[in-house]
């Protein structure tokens, strides 16, 4: 799914103009937030002893993403020139 569908759900909201300059600034990004966001999941189980917590935020962040998701792809259409929403039915 990572490495299909976000870059299909970006190209579709970002267009084909500039995708590959914002792809790489937004991979970038993923890189660096996951580096430090993974690292700190531990703190989880250091203060409550499971990883419980863990999974709840994780999901959390899953679905999260999910509403964010969707709401780029309906804003992506609103701000689209006609002709171009047209030719994507």
């Amino acid at each position: 799914m990572y490495g299909v569908q976000a870059p299909l759900i970006a190209r579709n909201v970002l267009g084909d103009e500039h995708y590959s300059d914002i792809w790489s600034i937004m991979m970038t990004a993923n890189s660096l937030i996951g580096g430090g966001l993974y690292s700190s999941w531990s703190l989880f189980y250091d203060i409550g002893g499971s990883y419980k917590g863990t999974f709840i935020g994780g999901a959390a962040l899953y679905a999260l993403s999910v509403l964010v998701g969707f709401a780029a792809v309906n804003l992506s259409k609103k701000y689209k020139p006609a002709e171009v929403v047209e030719s994507e039915k």
